[in-house]
């Protein structure tokens, strides 16, 4: 068996939620700014560590292997850099595997960021995942957000409330997100609370999509099988189901395909 290391940046380390690179603990590093904020992976290989830095030693992360349910990974001792292990004795193929951000301050190592072990070990984005627009960034000017969108910050993260503060809740307002691309898969990172979206594309309405209800952020699959060859109007409209639900949102993704324009 042989070992490989990785290093921050690889096309293969999807990081999303928001991050951020400072220098920790005598170490080059990347925090996760974002709650929950999510390192994606494909590891081919028997064996997939990740060296890291925290200031919770007990469960910092959560990781999911091969779409696996969430499970706590441990960190011990804290304040100090480890190689923790996200995976062994699994077969020498491929596997996803999710690192997602629990509680604490988290750092990944930028230089020595994973090591995978295997016959010939590897690294590779996860399908379906493609480049990101921060709806406040740079490539966010592409987007246009719809009259209702509130800018606030979340976690270190910029993003955007659906609706104006009632009662300190944010209820949902009718919003909309409208650009146009060329993508055949289209995500959202967003606050998963049971939200409902409406997909349009060029102005003809989609069926209704309810997101999971997890009160955490994450990516929200909008529609997979889109035109990858031809460019098109998509309009993602925020369906108000009561007063009592709010709705943030960062950023927007797509993938196998030209992005937004």
């Amino acid at each position: 068996m042989a070992t490989q290391t990785y290093a921050i940046p690889n096309a293969g380390l999807i990081f999303s939620g928001g991050y951020g690179d400072s220098a920790v603990g005598g170490h080059n590093a990347r925090a996760i700014l974002g709650s929950s904020g999510t390192l994606d992976l494909v590891a081919t290989g028997t064996q997939l560590e990740i060296q890291i830095y925290t200031t919770n030693a007990t469960t910092p992360f959560q990781i999911s292997v091969d779409g696996g349910a969430f499970a706590d990974l441990a960190n011990a001792p804290a304040n100090t850099w480890n190689w923790v292990t996200v995976f062994t004795g699994l077969g020498d193929a491929a596997h996803t595997a999710t690192i997602r951000r629990k509680t604490g301050d988290v750092y990944f190592d930028r230089d020595d960021c994973v090591r995978v072990t295997g016959g010939a070990p590897a690294i590779s984005a996860p399908a379906g995942f493609g480049t990101q627009y921060q709806l406040r960034g740079t490539l966010g000017s592409y987007i246009l957000m719809e009259t209702g969108w509130v800018a606030a910050v979340n976690s270190g993260v910029n993003d955007y409330i659906a609706g104006a503060s009632v009662g300190g809740d944010y209820p949902w307002s009718d919003v909309s997100i409208r650009f146009r691309a060329t993508i055949e898969t289209l995500k959202l990172w967003t606050y998963r609370k049971a939200g409902k979206v409406l997909l349009y594309i060029d102005g003809v309405a989609q069926s209704v999509i309810t997101f999971s209800n997890l009160s955490l952020w994450g990516w929200e699959t909008i529609a997979t099988g889109l035109d990858s060859t031809t460019e098109h109007e998509y309009t993602i409209y925020f369906v108000k189901p009561n007063t009592s639900s709010y709705h943030l949102v960062a950023w927007l993704m797509g993938s196998e395909g030209r992005g937004s324009t």
